[in-house]
């Protein structure tokens, strides 16, 4: 049972036992004098916990409804960390090409060896476009550690 069904009982429980030993110590009149009084007090705590009943239904659809777009978040924070990361893998030696290493270089396919023969001009705009690209990665990993902690 909830809270609010077990404060209402209570309070059910609780009216009935005075309203009982009010009519078998004072009588019926006595009675219906004091529900002149308790039928308004009684009012307004049922209609009290009704409304908290149904506001608290209504926090708890909105924290299920976060939760879920949380957790497609952390899956779409993930996947892009591991495109980053994929991307990152393909993309340094190419810059290292770029920047004149010669043994990361290497390990480019043949046809790709040829950064050398790119103007000088050319290569420092493309060694700047790698680097920054380079730069986006890095930091697209380091938002998925920093998430992790």
């Amino acid at each position: 049972m909830s809270d609010a069904t077990i404060v209402a009982l209570v309070i059910l429980a609780g009216v009935f036992i005075l309203m009982s030993v009010t009519v078998l110590k004072a009588g019926a009149e006595a009675a219906i004098k004091m529900w002149g009084v308790m039928g308004a007090l009684t009012g307004v705590a049922f209609g009290a916990i009704t409304s908290y009943y149904f506001t608290n239904k209504a926090h708890e659809g909105t924290i299920a409804q976060m939760q879920g777009k949380q957790q497609q978040l952390a899956m779409a924070l993930e996947t892009a960390t591991r495109n980053a990361s994929t991307a990152q893998t393909l993309v340094e030696p190419f810059y290292a090409a770029l920047r004149g290493e010669r043994e990361t270089a290497a390990t480019l396919p043949a046809g790709l060896r040829c950064v050398a023969a790119i103007p000088e001009g050319e290569r420092q705009k493309l060694e700047l476009r790698f680097a920054r690209t380079a730069g986006l990665l890095e930091n697209i990993t380091a938002v998925e550690a920093s998430a992790a902690q």
